[in-house]
């Protein structure tokens, strides 16, 4: 049976139902989507550029890069860490001068941030260079037994200097839940497969990659991983850039997910609570004074983390003060505890404080950093 809306034109939509139950649709007598018992099929490289109305479709968190609470770029080392942009971790598999954060160079229109993969001009280092993020258990239990598709924006450096300026893309499970990171660079993770492991040549100009493959019936923990192997000695922008990283389920891509920055900011600090100095005097908390030299701070946290704070990473002490009865510059800072609502630390190497006295926590620079640790993956 064929149902046609303005048959007389070959711009009319055509609907085909035949006994195979799939459902054709045509503009200009090309096919553009078919429409089947799994669900809308696109043509091979075509994408649906549809309104973000699937409620968090992209699993992937932080895609394109734009919260980076830790720093806009750090070195990389031999052990995978999280160390720029939120939710995902990077690093390289032999010594070597090279970086992970964001760029603004080279941008097209509509892209709020990339993420960047560099190996520093003139290193030698030939070890694979990568970046990552793992999905925690709680995102992923529905997409067992399902066809995902992983996709992003990605171009070469003018620089690249990988063979063939090849990439490799990987997706990678396991079958215990939120293993981590640690384990997974070990290997370790319980029934570690790789449902996707392929290359792919990428270019100068940016261009969107998706790629598909099968969730196992037991998987209880996903991870996505970009690579490359750089060679000879690097030169100005040997470099990978990418951004707007999405998984999903289905077989095709489909537009990326924007939410909006608050709401990033939020998923992403459920694994790093942290606060950043926007001004001198920026406030942290309260606190008291409970001896002559030390001063207790308890931090409401952001968000609930995924699990209690273990640790605290901030910039020197001398960047905060606390202000009681005057103001005290601190010389130590000290983790001192935490639940899934509070985070506490300690202001030590003060002098003439008024014992039980409160005050309030500032930072003494713009530059002043606290993160809470031990909530990530």
């Amino acid at each position: 049976m064929v149902a046609s809306v303005n048959a007389s034109t070959s711009s009319g939509v055509v609907v085909t139902s035949d006994l195979s139950g799939q459902l054709a649709l045509q503009s200009n007598g090309t096919t553009v989507a078919t429409v089947t018992s799994s669900g809308l099929n696109l043509p091979t490289n075509n994408t649906l550029n549809t309104a973000n109305t699937f409620g968090f479709k992209n699993r992937l968190i932080n895609g394109n890069g734009i919260i980076y609470q830790r720093a806009s770029s750090a070195a990389l080392s031999t052990t995978a860490s999280y160390v720029s942009c939120d939710r995902w971790f990077a690093g390289q598999e032999t010594a070597a001068a090279s970086t992970f954060g964001i760029s603004s160079t080279g941008l097209g229109v509509g892209f709020a941030q990339q993420m960047a993969l560099n190996r520093n001009n003139g290193s030698t280092g030939t070890g694979r260079i990568y970046a990552g993020q793992i999905i925690e258990s709680n995102n992923l239990l529905d997409l067992q037994s399902k066809t995902i598709t992983f996709s992003f924006t990605a171009r070469a450096g003018t620089n690249f200097s990988a063979t063939s300026s090849s990439i490799q893309v990987q997706v990678y499970s396991g079958t215990t839940a939120d293993q981590g990171l640690t384990s997974l660079q070990a290997g370790s993770w319980t029934g570690l497969t790789a449902p996707l492991d392929t290359t792919q040549v990428i270019t100068t100009t940016n261009t969107t990659y998706s790629f598909s493959c099968a969730v196992p019936s037991g998987c209880k923990e996903l991870a996505v991983f970009v690579r490359f192997t750089p060679t000879g000695t690097a030169g100005a922008d040997d470099t990978l850039y990418f951004t707007n990283a999405q998984l999903e389920v289905g077989s095709q891509a489909t537009s990326f997910d924007f939410r909006p920055y608050g709401t990033e900011l939020q998923l992403c600090q459920r694994y790093l609570p942290a606060i950043n100095s926007t001004s001198t005097n920026s406030i942290i908390s309260g606190g008291y004074s409970y001896s002559a030299t030390n001063a207790q701070v308890p931090v409401v946290l952001p968000v609930t983390p995924r699990v209690p704070p273990t640790g605290i990473t901030s910039s020197a002490a001398s960047t905060f003060q606390f202000q009681g009865n005057s103001n005290y510059n601190a010389s130590t800072i000290t983790f001192n505890g935490a639940s899934n609502a509070i985070a506490s630390f300690v202001l030590g190497g003060m002098s003439g404080l008024t014992v039980g006295g409160g005050g309030q926590c500032v930072f003494n620079a713009t530059s002043g950093q606290l993160l809470f640790t031990g909530c990530e993956l």
